[in-house]
C-alpha cells in the first residue's frame, strides 16, 4: 500500500495568541490565530495499562474512582493524570523550546509519579505506546503507557482522591466493557480508558497474529 502522507501537503502550523487564562491554578487556555480561528489548549496527561498476570491469564490493574464529571459515581480507568498541573508551569516548559525527548522524559516522569500515586506502582517495564490527540480545536495530548509486571505497594492518593485499586483478569475485563450500572451507564465510563482496554483485550486473546501484536505496542 502507498504511504499517503507523501501525498499531502504539510499542514501549516498558525500562530496562535492567548486570549483567555482563567488565572494561575487555570489548568488551560483559550487561544486564537490570525484566521479568527479559536482552541482551548491545556497540559498533556497520562494513562496507564499496568499489566500483570491473574491465576496464569493476561491482566490488568485498573481504578474504581469516584468521578465529578459523572455525578460522583464510580468509574473503573486507568490510573494516569496531567503531566503539568496547571497552564502557568506547561508554559513555563513551552518557553524552553523543548524538544521530543523532553516531553518524553516529563510524560515518564509522571507515569511513575502518578503510577505510584493513584495505584501502588512501583518499578516495571515503562513503554509509551500511543498519543491519544483530543482534535484540531482542543489540544490536550494523552500518553499511553504500558507498565509491565511493576511491584504493588500502598496507594498514596491526594486528600481530594477517592481510589480504590482492581485487579481483573482479561476475561473480567472483557466482562466490565459490556456492563452498565442502573442508569444505563457503561462501568467503565472515561471513552480514553475504554478505547485503550477494548484495544488491550483484542490484542491478547482475539488479535493472535505477530503483526496486530506488533502494530499496537508502537502505536502505529
Amino acid at each position: 500500500m502507498k504511504d499517503i502522507k507523501a501525498q499531502l501537503p504539510p499542514p501549516t502550523q498558525p500562530t496562535w495568541e492567548v486570549v483567555y487564562s482563567g488565572g494561575p491554578k487555570a489548568v488551560g487556555v483559550i487561544e486564537k490565530n490570525a484566521k479568527g480561528w479559536e482552541r482551548y489548549n491545556r497540559p498533556p496527561g497520562v494513562r496507564l495499562l499496568v499489566e500483570l498476570e491473574k491465576d496464569g491469564k493476561p491482566a490488568l490493574v485498573l481504578n474504581g474512582e469516584l468521578r465529578p464529571e459523572y455525578g460522583g459515581k464510580v468509574d473503573i480507568r486507568m490510573p494516569g493524570g496531567k503531566v503539568f498541573e496547571n497552564w502557568r508551569s506547561y508554559e513555563d516548559f513551552l518557553n524552553t523550546n523543548p524538544t521530543a525527548e523532553d516531553f518524553h522524559r516529563e510524560a515518564i516522569r509522571t507515569i511513575k509519579s502518578e503510577g505510584e500515586e493513584e495505584a501502588g506502582v512501583h518499578g516495571g517495564d515503562v513503554q509509551i505506546y500511543h498519543n491519544q490527540v483530543a482534535g484540531s480545536t482542543v489540544v490536550w495530548d494523552r500518553y499511553c503507557a504500558r507498565v509491565i509486571n511493576p511491584d504493588l505497594k500502598d496507594l498514596s492518593p491526594t486528600e481530594e482522591e477517592k481510589i480504590e485499586r482492581r485487579h481483573f483478569d482479561i476475561d473480567e475485563v472483557e466482562k466490565i466493557l459490556q456492563q452498565r450500572d442502573v442508569d444505563g451507564e457503561y462501568l467503565i465510563k472515561e471513552d480514553l480508558s475504554r478505547a485503550e482496554i477494548a484495544l488491550w483485550v483484542l490484542q491478547n486473546k482475539y488479535w493472535k497474529s505477530a503483526e496486530a501484536s506488533t502494530c499496537l505496542s508502537c502505536g502505529k
